[in-house]
C-alpha cells in the first residue's frame, strides 16, 4: 500500500485503496498537478460488505440500525478537520504561501529543476480551479492541523451526498508500507 503524506505537515492525507483520477475543470479541461479521489458514507467499524448482490445467495435480510454510526470514507480515517476560510482572499493568500513552502521543500529534497518549474508553472490553474469552486467547497486540515500544512479540498459534483476530494499532487510524498 502506497501512504501520500502531505509535504509541509508530514500528515496522512490519501492511500493509492482510492481510486485516483485527474481533477477536471469548469472549462472541461484537466487541472495539471491536481488528483481526485470521490467518497462515499460507511459504518464505522462494520465489517458487513455489501457485493451488491442482496439478498441472491440467500439467508436473512439485515434489519437496518439506525444507530450506528455513519462516516465519511476518507474524513474518518485520515483524521480530518474542517478549516473553513472566510473569503476567497484567506484560500487565495493560504494557496500563495502553500505553494512557497511546498516548491522550497521540493528544493529541499532535491528534486529535479525542472520538475520543480513543471509544478511552479501548473499552480496558478490549480489555484484557479479552487477559488472557482470555493462557494460549495470544504477545506479540511489532516491529523496535526498544522496551519501551513496541506488541506483535502471538498467540493460537490452534480447533486452527489458526498464530496470529491482534490489534493496537489507534488505536494504529496508517497511512502510505501
Amino acid at each position: 500500500m502506497i501512504v501520500y503524506k502531505d509535504l509541509i505537515s508530514g500528515d496522512e492525507m490519501m492511500t493509492d485503496a482510492f481510486p485516483q483520477n485527474p481533477v477536471v475543470g469548469n472549462d472541461g479541461e484537466t487541472v495539471e498537478g491536481m488528483f481526485e479521489v470521490e467518497s462515499s458514507t460507511a459504518v464505522k467499524g462494520s465489517d458487513n460488505v455489501d457485493i451488491g448482490c442482496g439478498n441472491a445467495f440467500g439467508g436473512e435480510e439485515e434489519v437496518v440500525d439506525d444507530s450506528v454510526e455513519k462516516v465519511n470514507n476518507v474524513i474518518d480515517p485520515f483524521k480530518y478537520t474542517e478549516v473553513p476560510f472566510g473569503s476567497k482572499t484567506e484560500l487565495k493568500d493560504y494557496l500563495k504561501e502553500y505553494v512557497r513552502s511546498v516548491r522550497a521543500k521540493l528544493k529541499e529534497k532535491g528534486t529535479p529543476q525542472p520538475e520543480i518549474k513543471e509544478f511552479m508553472a501548473q499552480a496558478p490553474g490549480m489555484v484557479k480551479f479552487l477559488l472557482s469552486k470555493f462557494a460549495d467547497m470544504q477545506t479540511f486540515a489532516g491529523e496535526s492541523m498544522t496551519a501551513e500544512g496541506g488541506m483535502a479540498f471538498g467540493y460537490y459534483k452534480d447533486g452527489a451526498h458526498n464530496p470529491t476530494f482534490a489534493y496537489i499532487s507534488k505536494a504529496m510524498e508517497a511512502e510505501k508500507f
